[in-house]
């Protein structure tokens, strides 16, 4: 009788430990070495295509107006000075026109179903490396920012 219990639990945690479930979209700096920040991002989507578009724009949205903190981009590129509208307008145009397409070294990414969602939206992984100096001087020849800051 115990060994039944026994096995039955075994089986029990087998089966449910190999799950994983995603239950928030999340944005990391993994990696940052010299002028070049490489991101993390979970998001879910419909398709993978606005998966890795929705990581692209939180991933800039995160460079210009938060920054990462711990990196060489703890502060954000752009002044935040709670004028939204303009500063969502600056990132579609980045986003909409493929303008970040000359500082993003690398994006990859990994989508799977997601298994909690009713919708069947797709939990994509994207890694994204972008380069930081060129992208600050981009920003400073375009006049959205000063040299030595905002």
């Amino acid at each position: 009788m115990v060994k039944k219990i026994f096995a039955y639990l075994i089986l029990f945690f087998c089966f449910s430990c190999n799950r994983s479930f995603v239950i928030s979209e999340t944005i990391i700096a993994t990696n940052y070495s010299g002028f070049q920040v490489e991101c993390l991002v979970t998001t879910f989507e419909k398709n993978e295509t606005d998966g890795v578009n929705k990581a692209l724009r939180k991933t800039f949205e995160r460079l210009f107006f938060i920054g990462f903190p711990n990196t060489i981009s703890n502060t954000p590129l752009v002044a935040n000075n709670s004028n939204t509208e303009k500063n969502n307008q600056l990132l579609k145009d980045f986003i909409d026109n493929k303008s970040y397409s000359p500082f993003v070294s690398s994006i990859s990414h990994q989508s799977r179903k997601n298994k909690v969602d009713k919708n069947n939206h797709f939990v994509t992984n994207t890694q994204i490396v972008i380069d930081i100096s060129s992208l600050r001087r981009h920003l400073e020849t375009v006049g959205i920012t000063r040299k030595f800051g905002y």
